[in-house]
C-alpha cells in the first residue's frame, strides 16, 4: 500500500473564529508531514452593503473604496499568516476574488499543487441550507483532491 504523503494543505478561511476552528487538526497534519499550509481567503466586494453604498457615488470612489477594501482584506490575511509564522508554522495567503466564494476555491485548489483541504463547516440542514447554500457541499463535488471537513458542534 502507497504511504500519502501530503506536502501542501489549503484552508480556505473567512478568517472569523469559526472558520478556523480546524486549525488544530491542520496543524497536526502539517507537523506530521512537514508540510506548508496556503490559507485561502476570498475577497468578494459585491456584498449588498457595499452595492447600496457604492451605487450613488461616483465609479471613482466605488473603485476606490473596493480598492481600499480589497486591501483591508489582504492586511488581515498577511496578519494572520505572520501569526502562524512566529508560531513556526509554513504558512502563506493567497488573496482570491471572485463574485462568489466556492468557484475561485475551486479553480485554486484544482489547477495548483495541493494535496488535501481541510476547512470548518456549519453543518447546515434544511431551509438554511436552501436558502443559503452549502459551501462544503460545492467543494466536495467540484475539487479533486481529499477534503477534510470539520463542523465545530
Amino acid at each position: 500500500m502507497k504511504e500519502i504523503k501530503y506536502q501542501t494543505i489549503a484552508m480556505p478561511t473567512a478568517l472569523t473564529e469559526w472558520s478556523n476552528l480546524v486549525l488544530p487538526y491542520v496543524m497536526g497534519i502539517m507537523r506530521s508531514h512537514q508540510a506548508e499550509l496556503v490559507l485561502l481567503h476570498v475577497f468578494t466586494p459585491q456584498t449588498p452593503e457595499l452595492v447600496d453604498y457604492v451605487d450613488w457615488t461616483p465609479l471613482v470612489t466605488q473603485n476606490t473604496v473596493i480598492q481600499e477594501l480589497r486591501e483591508d482584506a489582504r492586511k488581515q490575511l498577511d496578519d494572520y499568516c505572520n501569526l502562524l509564522r512566529q508560531d513556526g508554522h509554513n504558512v502563506r495567503g493567497e488573496l482570491l476574488e471572485g463574485s462568489g466564494i466556492a468557484q475561485p476555491i475551486i479553480d485554486y485548489v484544482n489547477g495548483g499543487d495541493i494535496d488535501l483541504m481541510v476547512m470548518s463547516t456549519h453543518g447546515r440542514t434544511g431551509l438554511t441550507r436552501k436558502l443559503f447554500g452549502s459551501l462544503a457541499q460545492r467543494l466536495l463535488l467540484d475539487v479533486h483532491i481529499p477534503i477534510l471537513l470539520y463542523n465545530p458542534r
